[in-house]
This record gives C-alpha cells, sequence and structure tokens, in this order.
C-alpha cells in the first residue's frame, strides 16, 4: 500500500460566491481537473505495474462524468473508488 500521487489544494478567496461561473467552464478550467490529473498519473504507473491492480481514490468532489468516463476507458488500467454522499430521506 502506498501514496502515488496527492494534491494538495485550496479554493482562491476571490472566488468564492462564483458557483454559477464555474458550472459553465469546461472541464480543463475546472477545480475538478484535478481528480482527473491524479487519476492519469495512477493510470500511467498501472501500465508499469501490470500484476498490480491500482486504485486512485477521490472524495465525493470526485464524483464527476469525465472521471468515470476515463476510468473505464482501459479495462486493464487502474480501479476507481469514489467516497459518495447519500442524499434524500435519512433512514431510522
Amino acid at each position: 500500500m502506498g501514496i502515488l500521487d496527492a494534491q494538495c489544494w485550496a479554493r482562491d478567496p476571490k472566488d468564492r460566491g462564483k458557483r454559477e461561473r464555474r458550472k459553465r467552464l469546461p472541464i480543463e478550467q475546472k477545480e475538478s481537473q484535478k481528480w482527473l490529473r491524479s487519476f492519469r498519473k495512477v493510470a500511467e504507473i498501472q501500465k508499469v505495474c501490470p500484476k498490480t491492480k491500482l486504485i486512485s481514490i477521490g472524495d465525493r468532489e470526485s464524483d464527476i462524468y469525465d472521471l468515470f468516463l476515463e476510468a473505464t476507458r482501459d479495462p486493464n488500467g487502474p480501479g476507481l473508488l469514489v467516497r459518495m454522499n447519500r442524499r434524500g430521506t435519512q433512514s431510522p
């Protein structure tokens, strides 16, 4: 077990409250790009270590279509584990 890629990131305080503008940006200009960048780094290492199954792990912010699409492109690529947040009714 180990870490192949870790990114420290914080939103610029000047960008607070610009949610609507961010929704219209292409994925290359969004904060979400960090998840794709990290998955691609793990995929590079997976090619070098074909007998070891690597897993890219993300928090609930990594629940983005482009990342899931990227993860399904190569059947021999790394796995993807995304933490989820259950919304809706709460169980007792």
